[in-house]
């Protein structure tokens, strides 16, 4: 058996003058295509947060900056491990 190694990250961006911070979040081309869920890979890429993110079709049907405080509802599961992530980045973000 090969195991290869993925990462999962949470990619947070301070927000506007008076705004809550934002996070990156994406929608995969496979798997469940209708959920808002954190960036995925199998290497790791820096991530400049002024750019914005680039979608090559392929891995990724859209990318999009939101605020901590307007997150979509479209989100993983609570069980799932990126949930958890984003739950963990949001409550950060209160302090």
């Amino acid at each position: 058996m090969q195991l290869s190694a993925a990462v999962l990250v949470a990619i947070a961006r301070p927000g506007p003058p008076g705004h809550a911070d934002e996070l990156l979040l994406v929608r995969h081309a496979t798997g469940p295509t209708g959920l808002w869920a954190l960036v995925a890979g199998f290497t790791a890429r820096a991530v400049d947060p002024q750019a914005e993110p680039v979608v090559d079709g392929r891995e990724l049907t859209r990318a999009q900056w939101f605020g901590l405080d307007a997150l979509p509802a479209q989100l993983p599961p609570a069980y799932s491990i990126s949930r958890w992530l984003i739950d963990a980045t949001v409550s950060a973000g209160r302090r």
